[in-house]
């Protein structure tokens, strides 16, 4: 699961698993409100921080505001507490 497949989202709770491509700047789909997400760019993990800037009952926006490189170990971690 650390390198999954484009286009994967998995839904854990409070935290969203997405891969973005390296130059995106925002996430759009069907997420849950949330404001912590774990993406893939360039097949490594990133704990990001986001805001929501348009939603609606079926899509949200969000703008990446802080992004931070994780080790495998580290996102290992966030699926198990976020599967608790």
């Amino acid at each position: 699961m650390f390198s999954p497949d484009r286009g994967y989202i998995e839904n854990l709770g409070l935290v969203s698993v997405i891969i973005l491509s390296s130059e995106q700047s925002e996430v759009k789909g069907k997420l849950n409100i949330v404001e912590e997400i774990v993406c893939f760019k360039n097949d490594k993990p990133y704990r990001m921080t986001v805001r929501s800037i348009k939603n609606s009952n079926l899509s949200f926006r969000y703008k990446i505001e802080s992004s931070k490189e994780i080790s495998e170990k580290e996102y290992e971690e966030i699926l198990k507490i976020s599967s608790e």
